[in-house]
């Protein structure tokens, strides 16, 4: 007896973008295409879902966005060395950003990004060391931690025979 198999019956779903990356609190729009057995495209409704929505969220509609993980933004550094980032305009409390990162978004050091070891009311000590001495033209952020993955998935409301290969989001502070 041969049996008739539905045309209609999800076999494929593609995820697209595959990868993408968003700064901040930026978009991304992902798109998903859910096919049968023969590769014909079907209309089907879906559920998208965040492997880490602490680092970004997902609408029913597939537009992801980054969460801002930034603590201090725009921080202008008054003098340093390879280890150290004086920041005498103001007055922090000792270590509440220990273990947090600092980015350089300016000046010297630009794009560089360290882990804060321990700090005082001004200078914060940072590992490893920057390439050259942080100086009155560093502009930093402190943010709760560098670059981090996501993935984004796609699940149909109806069975499919193929599972979608997760889009992975690299969501940057």
């Amino acid at each position: 007896m041969l049996r008739r198999r539905r045309h209609n019956t999800p076999y494929s779903v593609a995820v697209t973008p595959t990868t993408a990356s968003v700064t901040g609190t930026a978009t991304q729009q992902f798109t998903a295409a859910v096919a049968n057995v023969f590769g014909v495209a079907l209309t089907r409704a879906g559920d998208w879902s965040t492997s880490k929505p602490y680092k970004a969220t997902i609408s029913v509609g597939g537009l992801a966005t980054g969460v801002a993980n930034n603590i201090l933004t725009g921080q202008t550094a008054t003098g340093g060395t390879t280890t150290t980032v004086v920041d005498a305009g103001q007055t922090h409390v000792v270590n509440t950003y220990a273990g947090k990162t600092l980015v350089v978004t300016s000046g010297t050091n630009n794009g560089a990004s360290r882990t804060i070891v321990s700090h005082d009311a001004t200078t914060f000590v940072v590992t490893p060391a920057f390439s050259s001495a942080t100086d009155a033209t560093t502009v930093f952020s402190i943010t709760n931690g560098g670059a981090m993955t996501t993935d984004i998935n796609f699940t149909t409301n109806q069975h499919a025979n193929a599972d979608a290969t997760p889009a992975v989001l690299t969501c940057n502070p």
